[in-house]
């Protein structure tokens, strides 16, 4: 009985207790929005990230149930949208969902926002409106009530006091397969001093790149507002390239008076790589036949589209049998459209086959930026003759009497297209004839010209009234020095018997005949 009097009084005492009664719960979110970097930059588009904070207000809190404290301190349905208020930029995201934010810091909201170019620089406050709902009471029993709150909060947002580059003019003179230079004008449109000022070009394709680099960066030093500044990039296109538009991004790094670093976002511009330089050979000739020095000849003509130093036109071919004197032929200067002549001297070997051949030259030459640059092989094609006399031997007189001596008279021609000196011609016999006189001398022919060759010889008293052949070759002198000994030629020679008819068997017959018709005449007539 003692014991459950205790207990009554005890509950009575905790009811008597202020607020432990009122199970009733009421607060409040207290919302504020910020901006983190509230710095934005003429001519540049950036994002605004706005963050809430809620600072909830807790009037009464829940005696037996503390999660019901932190439902009156939520805010609920939030959504946040930014104006520019009279702030020269545009705010192009519109108003945002958040959802629910307890007590504390939410996620970052961001919004993008567009500076123009010509927006002035100053310091101004845009309007944030934030709303949401909440509840502002909840019974312990579970019933609540809900409120709908709108506030608009004033944060300050700097438009920067900053250099801004613009690109003016840009000019390239880069072919395929050649290096030259990108052209690049900038002015600082921007309203404050760029100093130490870097402006770095880039490419993002492997055909186009800045001394085997990505990258290219040139110092323009301090550009005060207003000024503008020619660059120039030494920018390489492959050979795989295209005569079509290639991105490059240009960005600057400076510093501002107080020596603060900035970099700014890239600015796109396009260089289109010129056509590939190109040559063509044409009106080819050659004298090219088997054993024999020959030239080949044509016109080498520059077809663009840039002019051309120190053209050199290479002899790029292998072939066994058939080599130039000298592989290198100097052409000079070409413009644009314009051809010159050249030349090769070559030498086909007596191994070589006669037939068409292909041969392949290479253009060496230096592009207006003074780079070397190589063509890709032109290729032509040429007959190679068969083998050809350098003279023709002509019979003029070539009879000796069987017995007896003689002259013989050949007349010798140059075929060799080319003046022939220093001629020095041997006559070969084999028995029954012999050469007596077996050595001429000319001093020189001209291409077509003759002249008749005396030499002596004999046939033995057995030799038979019939053609001999006789061999002869000659020794002579090119026009590029070299000496050169001839083919063998072979000439017949006919033998005839003393008194131009029938053979010394005849003769002999005949004077036995005779020995025999005086004989029986004598025995006759005795």
């Amino acid at each position: 009985m003692k014991r459950r009097l205790q207990i009554v009084i005890a509950i009575v005492v905790l009811l008597s207790v202020p607020g432990f009664a009122l199970a009733d719960v009421r607060g409040s979110p207290d919302l504020t929005a910020h901006i983190g970097d509230n710095h934005v930059v003429p001519g540049e588009r950036t994002t605004l990230q706005v963050t809430l904070l809620n600072d909830g207000e807790l009037e009464s809190s829940a005696s037996t149930d503390p999660s019901l404290n932190g439902e009156v301190t939520t805010a609920r349905g939030v959504t946040v949208n930014v104006n520019s208020g009279d702030a020269p930029f545009d705010v192009k995201t519109g108003r945002q969902a958040v959802g629910t934010i307890p007590e504390g810091v939410s996620s970052p909201i961001q919004f993008s926002v567009v500076v123009p170019e010509d927006a002035e620089a100053d310091t101004y406050r845009i309007p944030v409106r934030v709303s949401y709902s909440y509840y502002d009471y909840i019974s312990e029993g579970g019933t609540r009530t809900e409120s709908d709150e709108q506030h608009t909060f004033r944060i300050p947002v700097t438009v920067e006091d900053r250099a801004r580059f613009d690109v003016v003019n840009v000019s390239s003179d880069v072919g395929v397969g050649s290096s030259g230079t990108v052209s690049v004008t900038v002015e600082n449109d921007g309203s404050m001093t760029a100093r130490e000022t870097q402006l770095s070009l880039a490419s993002s394709s492997a055909d186009l790149t800045f001394s085997g680099a990505q990258e290219g960066t040139r110092s323009a030093g301090q550009m005060e507002p207003g000024e503008q500044r020619t660059l120039n990039y030494s920018v390489a296109a492959s050979g795989d390239a295209d005569t079509s538009s290639y991105p490059l991004t240009l960005t600057a790094d400076y510093k501002d008076g107080d020596g603060q670093q900035y970099t700014t976002s890239g600015t796109r511009l396009t260089v289109t790589p010129e056509p590939e330089q190109t040559f063509a050979v044409g009106q080819v000739e050659s004298t090219l036949a088997v054993g024999d020095d020959g030239e080949l000849s044509g016109v080498l003509t520059n077809t663009g589209p840039s002019d051309a130093d120190d053209v050199v036109l290479t002899w790029a071919s292998e072939q066994r049998n058939v080599n130039p004197t000298e592989t290198e032929y100097a052409v000079g200067a070409l413009e644009a459209g314009e051809s010159a002549e050249f030349e090769f001297d070559v030498e086909v070997s007596d191994a070589a086959r006669s037939g068409p051949r292909q041969f392949s030259l290479v253009a060496e030459f230096e592009n207006d930026q003074g780079d070397d640059r190589t063509t890709d092989p032109l290729t032509v094609r040429q007959e190679v003759a068969g083998a050809s006399d350098e003279f023709e031997v002509d019979i003029v007189n070539a009879n000796v009497s069987a017995g007896g001596s003689s002259t013989i008279e050949l007349e010798l021609t140059n075929t060799a297209g080319e003046e022939l000196t220093d001629i020095s011609a041997a006559l070969f016999a084999d028995s029954p004839i012999s050469a007596d006189d077996d050595e001429e001398y000319v001093q020189s022919l001209e291409p077509g010209e003759s002249e008749t060759l005396v030499f002596g010889i004999s046939a033995g008293g057995g030799a038979l009234e019939k053609e001999y052949p006789l061999s002869m070759d000659f020794q002579y002198d090119e026009p590029d020095g070299d000496t050169v000994t001839s083919d063998t030629y072979r000439v017949p020679v006919q033998v005839t018997t003393p008194d131009g008819g029938g053979s010394p068997l005849a003769l002999v017959g005949g004077a036995v005949l005779l020995v025999i018709v005086a004989v029986g005449a004598f025995m006759r007539f005795r």
